[in-house]
């Protein structure tokens, strides 16, 4: 920068000599020569501190990635961004039958870094609060596929046989409730790097099983959303 302002200020003698001159030539020749010698050593000294001053490199910008980042979207890992009477009342609103065990929901979603909002999202777009399909048996909050450690029925409720469409069961919605968490914060998603909404729905609920992935994310955000901003009812 010093060196840029050197030759600046030699450039700008330069041209002040140049008009000089021109005066003087009308009055003086012999005056206009003895000048000359000046004005090329300052030209020469200007043009050698511009011509090794640095060049000013600007760093290019770049997005950081990495194979470990999870992708960018809702995280369903953080500090709880709804409360249990938020959660009791959205479950009384939508008559539950896990209506009054908000405490127990959110503990067990506490329990592993989840945020409840997102835990509770998942069993309203999986069974309406359990008043759909499977839930209404299995006390499963995510409507889960048979897992280790847990009953696995058929549509009727019965032990499941060979060649049925068969589910996980619970003996409570907190046990239900614990196991979703389990899943989630397992190797299969938290351990592949699926923490987030976006990225856990393509596994979760593939397009391979006849699911609509982005309506499916679209529907869990949504109901976030709502009622992390205090209100109770999701509008689609």
């Amino acid at each position: 920068m010093i060196y840029s302002i050197v030759a600046y200020s030699c450039l700008v003698l330069f041209a002040r000599e140049i008009k000089v001159m021109e005066n003087i030539e009308k009055t003086s020749a012999s005056a206009s020569s003895g000048m000359l010698p000046l004005i090329a050593v300052i030209v020469v000294i200007g043009l050698l501190i511009a011509f090794l001053s640095p060049a000013v490199h600007h760093p290019a910008v770049h997005q950081q990635t990495s194979q470990s980042v999870p992708s960018s979207g809702m995280s369903i890992y953080g500090k709880p961004t709804i409360t249990i009477v938020q959660i009791n009342k959205i479950l009384s609103y939508y008559h539950s039958p896990a209506a009054g065990q908000g405490q127990a929901i959110y503990n067990e979603a506490v329990n592993y870094g989840i945020d409840p909002a997102i835990e509770l999202a998942f069993f309203w777009h999986e069974s309406g609060f359990g008043e759909n399909g499977m839930a209404r048996i299995t006390h499963s909050i995510g409507n889960l596929r048979c897992i280790d450690n847990a009953a696995c029925v058929n549509t009727q409720g019965g032990v499941c046989q060979p060649g049925q469409s068969c589910y996980a069961s619970f003996p409570s919605y907190d046990a239900g409730a614990k196991a979703w968490c389990a899943l989630l914060s397992s190797s299969l998603y938290r351990g592949d790097g699926l923490t987030t909404v976006e990225s856990i729905i393509p596994r979760y609920a593939p397009a391979a099983d006849n699911n609509d992935e982005q309506a499916y994310i679209n529907s869990v955000e949504t109901a976030v959303q709502t009622w992390r901003s205090g209100r109770v009812e999701v509008v689609a």
